[in-house]
Formats: structure tokens, sequence, C-alpha cells
């Protein structure tokens, strides 16, 4: 009965005052989990770190929320305050500009010039420059770090060589660069943008078409020309002035390169063209009869074709099958056979002339195919 009795004084107890011992129990907690961090800072490039980009810009990001340490909010136009950034070798400030990102809580902080070449560079946020929410001021942040060494003048290397010949008229066309490289107006280079970059022409001044590609790995420009170029012709590769740009800043001078392509495959037999020609009437009785070609030959053998050799290969006949008495020459630099008839050819007569298969070879080695006309004399 009297446990009974006291169970239930305790249990209107816990019923009138439980949720204020609740109340009082969150707020001690809360009370202990007060925010007493400070935001954490993040800079690229790191401290320490060795052969940075010349043209590099700084990233800061903060871990939180922060506003400046007089509590204003932080912008593009007062972000500048937040740090000091000098180069230690002349300890000259760098000039910079600067932008900020409420959502990414991020600086980003680009050098109005190129860093220069193995200079030794400090990044400082003093201490309380910034703070959360909770009121709580940064630590200090230093970070040093060393750009990368100059490297040697910008240089390109052109394939084919300048001057090279007997190109294979399929070939690629290369052109590689030295050191990293963009755009003079300081954007990447892309597949579109190499034909106001790079043009090729051949011997008489016409422009070769092609498909640019950039690879940023390899620092290399591929032309790829549209359709076979033609053999044995002059073409010239033209790098315009000052369409790239290394990291500090030095743009191309012209580059010219020039290479010949490979001659195209002869298949096709020296032809001669005879005069008289084929069907020809009223023919002179004296007549001066030659055979032309349109290409250097030789004997068969290789040697020179001789007045001589002509006189001996050439088939001369009448309509009753009777051959044809004649002198032979030869003009190596007209590339003609003459035929003078000893005597005088009979009237209203025709006659044939054949020039045998295989009596003279061109300079790639194809001999020549049987060629033969008939003529009718007239009656002088």
């Amino acid at each position: 009965m009297v446990f009974n009795f006291c169970r239930s004084r305790i249990n209107g107890w816990l019923a009138a005052w439980g949720t204020a011992v609740i109340l009082v129990l969150i707020a001690a907690v809360s009370a202990g989990a007060e925010d007493r961090t400070p935001p954490a800072i993040r800079v690229l490039p790191a401290d320490g770190a060795d052969d940075v980009r010349v043209d590099s810009q700084m990233t800061v990001t903060f871990s939180e929320a922060v506003k400046l340490g007089n509590g204003a909010a932080i912008s593009s136009r007062n972000a500048g305050s937040l740090f000091v950034f000098t180069q230690l070798d002349n300890n000259q400030s760098v000039e910079v500009s600067v932008s900020w990102s409420q959502s990414q809580k991020r600086l980003t902080i680009k050098p109005k010039k190129p860093l220069a070449f193995g200079g030794t560079y400090q990044f400082k946020i003093p201490a309380g420059k910034v703070i959360d929410r909770a009121g709580n001021g940064n630590q200090a942040v230093l970070v040093m770090f060393r750009t990368e060494e100059a490297g040697p003048p910008l240089g390109v290397s052109v394939q084919p060589t300048h001057g090279e010949t007997d190109v294979p008229v399929d070939s690629l066309i290369r052109l590689t660069f030295n050191k990293p490289v963009t755009r003079a107006n300081k954007t990447e280079i892309t597949n579109d943008a190499i034909a106001n970059i790079i043009k090729i022409n051949d011997s008489k001044g016409r422009r070769v078409d092609f498909i640019g590609s950039w690879d940023a790995d390899r620092r290399m420009i591929t032309l790829d020309p549209v359709g076979n170029l033609n053999g044995g012709t002059t073409y010239t590769v033209t790098l315009l002035e000052n369409k790239i740009m290394d990291r500090q800043g030095v743009k191309n001078p012209l580059v010219i390169s020039n290479f010949t392509t490979r001659p195209a495959l002869d298949t096709i037999a020296p032809v001669a063209t005879i005069n008289p020609a084929h069907g020809s009437s009223n023919v002179s009785l004296s007549p001066k009869i030659t055979l032309q070609f349109a290409e250097d030959i030789l004997l068969p053998d290789g040697t020179p074709l001789s007045s001589k050799a002509v006189k001996g290969m050439i088939l001369f006949f009448d309509e009753k099958g009777a051959q044809i008495d004649y002198s032979a020459t030869w003009n190596k630099s007209k590339r003609t056979m003459t035929l003078k008839v000893k005597g005088r050819l009979q009237n209203y007569t025709t006659y044939t002339l054949i020039l045998p298969a295989g009596c003279v070879k061109d300079l790639a080695g194809n001999v020549n195919k049987q060629a033969a006309v008939t003529f009718t004399t007239g009656n002088r």
C-alpha cells in the first residue's frame, strides 16, 4: 500500500517536470558543442610546390562559409585585402585580379602577367582575416612555391623536313613544338583553329585543303591533306607569324618549309606522233617523215638512241610490200626521228611506215607499242 503510493507520487513528479529536465539537458549538450574551430583554408599551388607553371593561377578554398574579419561580406572587389602575394627574389608584390565565388567558398587569384621563370613566391593570409558563422577567425596561412625554370627559345620542327624529296604522296605533315604553347590570344589550340595558323600551297601557289588536329600532350599539330598530294610536286608549309605563344608570352616567328613528293609511277609506254599522219593523202613525193616522242627515250638495253639505230628499226614499204630506202637522223633535244626518202616516191601510191613494238623505252623502263601509219602520195 505504501509502495503504490510512492510510485504514484514519482510518476506525477515526472509528468510535471520531465519536459523541463529534457530541455535543460539539451541546453547543456548544445553549450558543450559550441563551434570553436577556425575555418580551414586550402591553397593551390600548395606550400613547397616546385616547377609551378608561370601561367598558373592560385585558388584559396575555405572549408565553410566565411566573411571578412570585420563582419562584412566577401566580394571580388574586397577579397584582395585578405592576402599578400610576393615574389621573394625581388620582394615585389605580384599584381593580380581576384574573383570570389560564394557558392564554392573560393578565391581565384590570377596574376596580371606570367610569373617569372625560376622565381620563388610567398603567399600569406594573416590570422583573423576571415571569420565563420560562429565568429572563429582563421589561423595564419603561409605558402611558398617555386616556378618552373625557363626552357629553350620557342621552336618548331616540321616533318617532312625542309628540302626533303621523294616524300610519299599520302604523307601526313606534322609540326612539333619544343615547349607547351597556346594560341597567341592565350586560348587553347583547337582543331578548327589550325586552318588560321598554318597554310599549305603547291608550287603554283594553289592552296591545299587539309584536316588539322592538335595533340596537346605531344605538342603536335598534324595536317592530313584532303586526298593524296600530287606526285613530283614541291609543296610549301607555312606557320604564320605570331599565331602561337609559349608560357613566357613569346610568339612564333614566320616558319616556311618546303618538300617535294615522290614522282608518280610511270606505267605509260612512250608514244610517237608520226607525220604524215595516218590516212593522209596527196603527200609529197619527197616527204620529210618525222616521229616525235613526248618524253625522253633510250634503246631497250639502256644505251642512248642514235641516228644509226633509227635506220635499222623503222619499216617503210609500198603497197606491194617493196622496202623503201631512206636515211635517218635522231635529234635528242627535240626527241624526234627524221626519215628522208632516197629518190622520190611514186605518185598516187599508198605507203606504210611501222615502228615495231619494243624498239625504244622511256626512262621508267616502259617499252613502246607498235605504231603504224599509211598515207597516199599525190603527183608531185
